[in-house]
């Protein structure tokens, strides 16, 4: 599938999406850098607005636009008091995911919306707090089945019962110690 869709776009078949044309004119754009992206617009403010932050709406005033970042957004909207509660936020948030999941569930859950919240602003969404929330969800701890927590009944020969197939009755007298008397058929 990456094979035939690299053909494609590399024999023009994607230049009429939009996508595409994005992803050509990126270098021309005016807004790859870090400053154009906002991430550091709280120093243009009083100097106690970095750390009380300086909110979206002096924000949008000195750029134009939103903050392209997660966790710069909020640095810049709620100065160093909001940032660092933010970033505890984030790392409870990996911590937990990894101690009721594991190691590559933290890659696949915290992973793909931290490398978005790297250029945009992820936490506008409410489907990021969704995933925030519902990772952090313990995992029901394992249940006994209740066939393994109920030892299995010992195994009682009948009386005059054959042996399993397979086995040979062992000859008379050939035990330790005394004999055991011959046992009767009870119905005859």
């Amino acid at each position: 599938a990456a094979f035939f869709l690299f053909y494609t776009y590399t024999t023009g078949g994607l230049d009429d999406y939009l996508f595409a044309q994005r992803i050509e004119n990126m270098n021309n754009e005016n807004d790859n850098t870090l400053e154009a992206r906002g991430y550091f617009v709280v120093l243009k403010g009083e100097p106690i607005q970095a750390i009380i932050g300086m909110g979206s709406h002096k924000i949008i005033k000195i750029l134009d636009h939103e903050v392209h970042s997660t966790i710069f957004s909020m640095f810049n909207m709620y100065g160093l008091i909001g940032g660092i509660l933010f970033m505890s936020i984030l790392y409870m948030w990996a911590k937990t995911v990894y101690r009721n999941y594991g190691l590559i569930p933290l890659i696949c859950i915290v992973g793909p919306a931290m490398l978005y919240g790297i250029t945009h602003n992820g936490s506008r969404f409410t489907i990021f707090w969704l995933l925030v929330a519902l990772s952090m969800v313990p995992r029901p701890a394992a249940q006994p089945s209740d066939n393994r927590s109920v030892a299995p009944p010992p195994v009682v020969p009948l009386i005059g019962s054959r042996p399993p197939v397979g086995r040979r009755p062992a000859p008379q007298g050939a035990g330790l110690g005394r004999q055991r008397p011959a046992l009767r058929r009870l119905d005859g």
